[in-house]
């Protein structure tokens, strides 16, 4: 997507970016109320979800992929009225597999860990949709994806 140039474009560019923007908070918000007020079996259960029925498994289009960026993007700006503050990588990437498979998309949670220099275990989330990653906090290779049979790689 072209930046705009003028003040002008810069104003219908945000002009035009606001529904998304506010479509994107209002799903972030209902990914914070599900982990705010879900037992950790009802978390697990919708967190590890398989793809929904009608929902195909494969690498999205060079438009698709544009799309996806610019709702990562967006998703950035809209994440400071969030309700939780923790583990913020976690409501991100869960906000971004509801808004792809909102679209038709299959966007599949992946969980990794690493251990910092002083030997904590600090955890991440990011999506993968065939050879495509999405990760908005762009640190997902500093982790260790954990797998589960064919559904996380």
């Amino acid at each position: 997507m072209r930046r705009p140039k003028g003040p002008f474009q810069h104003f219908l560019h945000q002009l035009f970016s606001a529904p998304e923007a506010l479509r994107l908070w209002l799903l972030l918000l209902k990914v914070d109320l599900k982990l705010i007020g879900q037992s950790w079996s009802q978390q697990r259960e919708w967190i590890l979800a398989k793809a929904p029925a009608g929902i195909v498994r494969r690498d999205p289009s060079a438009y698709e992929q544009k799309a996806l960026e610019r709702w990562s993007r967006l998703l950035l700006t809209v994440r400071r009225w969030r309700i939780r503050r923790q583990v913020p990588c976690l409501a991100l990437a869960l906000t971004l597999r509801e808004r792809a498979q909102k679209s038709g998309l299959y966007a599949e949670l992946t969980l990794g860990a690493r251990r910092d220099g002083s030997g904590r275990i600090d955890a991440h989330a990011w999506l993968v949709m065939g050879t495509f990653r999405l990760d908005p906090l762009a640190t997902a290779e500093l982790f260790t994806a954990f797998h589960k049979g064919t559904e996380n790689r």
